[in-house]
């Protein structure tokens, strides 16, 4: 059996575009992975469709060969980023065929289910509004309303999560700033209620002091 071509392609979401890719080989047999990374969509984008070109004619079973030769192939631009994603999502297409091939899940391949339930936690639920605590609150309680028994936000920012000229230069907080990150929190965790779980994101753009300070103010509002 030899790959006879990958197809790539984005999926748009609500904050970033999915990026899935499909290996096609010399037989009916076909895999789909997944890609995704953010952000950068269209760079993860065209490393799949590079190294697209570097498998027709491989050997789809060869797993670990494939996985190595692009990893090395392209070793000099570095051990993380687009590269890697894309030998992700590949990697994930050639276990799909694998699967097929051996006519069970890959999870069976792979050592047999672990969970059978898995919770889920909604995130990117907060880009509407204004920024203010209250706009937070109603777009919780529309997220709950959903179903949703966790969930994630980034309470020190809105909708920007890049460096900019609105964060500090050792990244930092003003106490305005620390205020309207808690007051966020709390609006949203009294929406809520006091046992709906709350993951706090920080994108890294909190330094060492600062993180600990945040963390003890927001285990003193009582936030779960």
């Amino acid at each position: 059996m030899k790959i006879t071509g990958i197809k790539t392609w984005l999926v748009e979401g609500v904050k970033y575009n999915w990026t899935l890719l499909k290996v096609y080989t010399d037989s009916d047999l076909t895999g789909i992975g997944e890609a995704t990374n953010w952000p950068g969509s269209p760079m993860v984008l065209a490393a799949c469709e590079h190294v697209a070109g570097l498998l027709v004619g491989e050997d789809p079973t060869r797993l670990d060969y494939i996985w190595t030769k692009l990893y090395r192939d392209m070793h000099w631009l570095g051990q993380a980023g687009p590269l890697m994603s894309a030998i992700s999502g590949v990697d994930i297409a050639l276990w799909d065929i694998a699967g097929k091939r051996a006519g069970m899940p890959v999870y069976e391949m792979l050592g047999g289910a672990y969970r059978k339930e898995i919770e889920l936690y909604a995130n990117y639920w907060f880009l509407e509004g204004d920024g203010s605590a209250e706009s937070y609150a109603r777009q919780a309680q529309a997220m709950s309303r959903q179903g949703f028994a966790a969930c994630k936000f980034d309470t020190f920012a809105h909708v920007n999560y890049r460096y900019g000229s609105d964060l500090a230069a050792n990244l930092s907080l003003s106490s305005r700033q620390k205020q309207t990150a808690l007051d966020r929190l709390t609006a949203v965790q009294e929406a809520l209620g006091p046992e709906f779980p709350i993951a706090v994101e920080t994108h890294a753009m909190l330094n060492g002091p600062t993180a600990v300070e945040m963390a003890e103010r927001i285990a003193a509002r009582g936030i779960n």
